[in-house]
Protein backbone atom coordinates (compact mmCIF):
# COMPACT_ATOMS: atom_id res chain seq x y z
CA UNK A 1 0.00 0.00 0.00
CA UNK A 2 1.33 3.68 -0.95
CA UNK A 3 1.57 6.31 1.80
CA UNK A 4 -1.03 9.15 1.35
CA UNK A 5 1.83 11.46 1.53
CA UNK A 6 4.90 12.41 -0.03
CA UNK A 7 7.82 12.50 2.02
CA UNK A 8 11.09 14.88 2.38
CA UNK A 9 13.80 15.29 4.93
CA UNK A 10 15.83 18.12 5.26
CA UNK A 11 19.03 18.30 7.54
CA UNK A 12 18.83 22.08 8.37
CA UNK A 13 16.95 25.68 7.99
CA UNK A 14 18.24 28.57 6.75
CA UNK A 15 16.61 31.56 7.74
CA UNK A 16 13.29 30.01 9.33
CA UNK A 17 12.97 28.44 5.48
CA UNK A 18 12.87 24.67 4.88
CA UNK A 19 14.54 23.88 1.25
CA UNK A 20 12.75 20.64 -0.46
CA UNK A 21 14.07 19.50 -4.30
CA UNK A 22 11.47 20.54 -6.66
CA UNK A 23 11.28 16.50 -7.77
CA UNK A 24 9.53 16.03 -4.13
CA UNK A 25 6.98 18.74 -5.02
CA UNK A 26 6.47 17.86 -8.64
CA UNK A 27 5.30 14.58 -7.75
CA UNK A 28 3.58 15.99 -4.94
CA UNK A 29 1.48 18.43 -7.02
CA UNK A 30 1.13 15.36 -9.78
CA UNK A 31 -0.35 13.03 -7.49
CA UNK A 32 -2.52 15.23 -5.37
CA UNK A 33 -0.52 14.29 -1.82
CA UNK A 34 0.66 16.25 0.85
CA UNK A 35 4.24 16.83 1.24
CA UNK A 36 5.46 16.01 4.54
CA UNK A 37 8.60 17.48 5.64
CA UNK A 38 11.12 15.92 8.75
CA UNK A 39 13.12 18.06 10.54
CA UNK A 40 14.92 16.88 13.84
CA UNK A 41 11.79 15.54 15.58
CA UNK A 42 8.92 17.62 13.78
CA UNK A 43 7.26 17.51 10.29
CA UNK A 44 5.69 20.23 8.84
CA UNK A 45 2.80 19.23 6.06
CA UNK A 46 2.21 21.22 3.01
CA UNK A 47 -1.25 19.93 1.38
CA UNK A 48 -1.49 20.32 -2.08
CA UNK A 49 -3.18 23.55 -2.58
CA UNK A 50 -0.09 24.71 -0.94
CA UNK A 51 2.49 23.96 -2.65
CA UNK A 52 2.65 26.57 -5.22
CA UNK A 53 3.21 29.16 -1.98
CA UNK A 54 6.67 27.69 -2.71
CA UNK A 55 9.95 30.23 -3.46
CA UNK A 56 12.02 28.99 -6.16
CA UNK A 57 15.52 29.82 -5.38
CA UNK A 58 16.43 29.87 -9.13
CA UNK A 59 19.71 28.28 -8.89
CA UNK A 60 19.84 24.49 -11.05
CA UNK A 61 21.59 21.86 -9.23
CA UNK A 62 23.01 18.94 -10.53
CA UNK A 63 22.02 15.49 -9.06
CA UNK A 64 24.85 13.25 -7.15
CA UNK A 65 22.52 9.79 -7.67
CA UNK A 66 20.96 10.18 -10.68
CA UNK A 67 22.83 10.76 -13.45
CA UNK A 68 21.31 13.97 -15.68
CA UNK A 69 18.56 14.58 -13.21
CA UNK A 70 18.77 18.29 -12.38
CA UNK A 71 16.85 19.94 -10.17
CA UNK A 72 16.29 23.52 -7.88
CA UNK A 73 15.34 24.18 -4.34
CA UNK A 74 11.89 25.35 -3.06
CA UNK A 75 11.85 27.21 0.37
CA UNK A 76 9.03 27.14 2.36
CA UNK A 77 8.50 29.06 5.59
CA UNK A 78 8.81 26.12 8.70
CA UNK A 79 5.70 26.18 10.32
CA UNK A 80 6.23 22.89 12.26
CA UNK A 81 2.91 20.77 12.69
CA UNK A 82 1.28 20.89 16.20
CA UNK A 83 2.43 18.00 18.32
CA UNK A 84 -0.34 15.62 19.45
CA UNK A 85 0.08 14.32 23.38
CA UNK A 86 -1.42 10.97 23.68
CA UNK A 87 -2.90 12.23 27.30
CA UNK A 88 -4.41 14.53 25.34
CA UNK A 89 -6.63 11.59 23.17
CA UNK A 90 -7.37 9.63 26.13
Amino acid sequence: MRKPFITAKIKKLFHGFSSVRSYKVDEAKARQLPLVIFYKDDTMTIYPKDLDKGIPNGYKIKSKQKEGQVYDLIDYDWKADPKIMQETLL
